[in-house]
């Protein structure tokens, strides 16, 4: 089932189309390959993507690619949960980023959880991207970006798993883990 499912970044970044709401992973496990992949394909024309939304919650690793490629913002809004040194600069400089102030706590869960479907075809966000640690018996964990994953893939339409052979399987619970019938990719 994993080899059926493994994809490249590339590969990935071909099926985003514009419009598409993404979460790029949470605080700890933010997607880089993919995202990165990403800012290349913003702007307008053939094969251009545009309209995007993206939903980081604490960008501990900066996207060059996105901000180069999109610098003011004029193919994707961001909406940020923690501001790090790079998103208040990018927010300072170009007035670009918006503050998604009902993340965290209770305004989290109230936010993602409104978006939350049974049916994946009905929720509200397109692509779910966040890094795991290599996969154990048919299961990913979250590793350091545990922190509110399983609600993010309950919310998102497809999951993308960016597997890192550095991430630690982090003990115990069923909160950080995802078994691989979850994820598409």
């Amino acid at each position: 089932k994993i080899r059926n499912k493994t994809i490249t970044a590339k590969r990935w970044v071909n099926m985003v189309r514009s419009g598409d709401w993404i979460l790029p992973g949470t605080v700890g496990g933010e997607s880089t390959t993919c995202i990165e992949e990403l800012g290349p394909r913003l702007g307008e024309g053939s094969g251009q993507v545009n309209d995007i939304e993206l939903w980081p919650q604490g960008r501990v690793i900066p996207t060059y690619s996105i901000i180069e490629n999109d610098p003011e913002e004029k193919y994707r809004s961001t909406h940020e949960v923690f501001f790090m040194p790079w998103t208040r600069k990018e927010r300072a400089e170009r007035g670009t980023i918006d503050w998604n102030h009902w993340a965290w706590s209770l305004g989290s869960w109230t936010q993602f959880y409104r978006w939350y479907h049974k049916d994946k075809s009905k929720r509200a966000l397109d692509w779910f991207i966040t890094a795991v640690s290599p996969p154990e018996f048919g299961y990913f964990n979250t590793s350091y970006g545990t922190n509110e994953a399983m609600m993010f893939s309950k919310c998102a339409k497809k999951i993308v798993l960016e597997v890192r052979e550095d991430y630690p399987w982090c003990e115990p619970g069923a909160n950080n883990i995802i078994p691989v019938d979850d994820v598409d990719y």
